[in-house]
């Protein structure tokens, strides 16, 4: 007995066979396909009356194109983007709830129902506003910072790309102080008990007041006397 390789079924189904395998078959719906199916690099599967919607590989790279009027939607209860071979999340969207976007599996931002939470479950973590290519030649940034120590600490950090000489303010949460930073060295410390602990020799105004008279200096005293 031979194998079938085309059947044509009177008010019914076409049927085309491989080794006598049903791969394609006509429905009433339209038409089922068992099996892969392969199209070649540089040729487009186009969806709608005018083919707005493209779908194709050059050799090299994959597209979904869509020059409609109206939106690419995509709905799902959760949305992955993943890595080529399907091991690490890149990106993730949940239904009523959070969009999660990670650096080498490893999640980084995630929304929440007040805002937004920056993390790492590796380390320091930190956010950063760039300014690129400033008048000086350099990025200047402002920085965000949490360190992943036993004693932990969080730090706002003022400074470019070019140069290690930041300013920073720092929190240190064991022992419940403020620090203020030039130039990488400490300027002024504040600690639990509300102390304030300066690291320089001069405190004073870089200006005289206007109606200051003559021959008169400005000062600022610190003490209990009258005088």
């Amino acid at each position: 007995q031979g194998e079938d390789a085309v059947k044509i079924i009177p008010d019914g189904a076409v049927e085309l066979y491989h080794n006598n395998v049903l791969r394609l078959n006509t429905s009433s719906s339209g038409v089922d396909i068992t099996g892969e199916l392969y199209i070649p690099d540089n040729t487009n599967i186009k969806i709608g009356a005018a083919g707005d919607l493209k779908i194709f590989h050059d050799g090299s790279r994959s597209y979904i194109q869509d020059s409609g009027t109206g939106n690419l939607n995509i709905d799902s209860n959760e949305v992955l983007i993943r890595n080529a071979s399907g091991t690490e999340n890149i990106a993730k969207f949940i239904q009523d709830g959070a969009v999660e976007l990670h650096y080498d599996n490893d999640r980084k931002i995630r929304t929440v129902a007040t805002g937004a939470v920056v993390e790492s479950a590796t380390g320091d973590t930190y956010l950063q506003v760039i300014a690129e290519e400033n008048a000086s030649g350099n990025n200047a940034y402002l920085r965000l910072r949490t360190y992943n120590t036993t004693n932990g600490y969080c730090v706002v950090e003022f400074g470019d790309t070019a140069d290690t000489n930041v300013g920073r303010i720092q929190y240190y949460h064991t022992d419940d102080k403020f620090q203020f930073i030039t130039d990488n060295t400490v300027a002024l410390t504040l600690d639990s008990s509300q102390n304030a602990t300066f690291a320089g020799t001069d405190f004073g105004f870089g200006a005289t007041p206007s109606g200051t008279p003559a021959g008169k200096n400005v000062f600022l005293a610190i003490g209990d006397s009258d005088t």
